[in-house]
């Protein structure tokens, strides 16, 4: 599913209401929507499975450049949520159309979802040259 649907699903609350059942262990949204014509400031205030979200300096949307992406991040409540930047990374990566960058959100997704799985703290150790941030 696209990152709209996945947090919508995961339980974020759109203009139009919740659609969302939160059916999930986990959320990955990449290219996350950020507040605008579709989400409120507010929106993922009440998210509270664990949620990764994947965007870079190159991944422009209809309503803005890239940062319009974070409020996201900054609306969700703090406890296991990450978001991560990579580099130089367009839409076009997020959805797998390009190497090497496509190879490298694969393996973030990866390592997201063993640490999900396994219950641990998520370390993004072996994904160099990336930034996460976490909450």
């Amino acid at each position: 599913m696209g990152a709209t649907t996945a947090m919508l699903e995961a339980g974020a609350q759109a203009h139009f209401g919740r659609m969302g059942s939160d059916g999930f262990d986990a959320y990955v949204a990449l290219s996350p929507r950020g507040a605008g014509m579709l989400f409120p400031p507010d929106a993922w205030q009440n998210v509270d499975r664990p949620m990764l979200m994947v965007t870079g300096p190159r991944d422009a949307l209809v309503e803005g450049d890239w940062t319009t992406r974070l409020s996201a991040f900054e609306g969700f409540p703090a406890g296991r949520k990450w978001l991560v930047i990579v580099p130089d990374a367009s839409h076009a990566d997020m959805g797998g159309y390009t190497e090497p960058l496509a190879s490298k959100i694969t393996g973030l997704v990866i390592e997201f979802a063993r640490s999900v799985a396994a219950e641990r703290r998520l370390l993004m150790s072996s994904v160099a040259g990336v930034q996460v941030r976490g909450k």
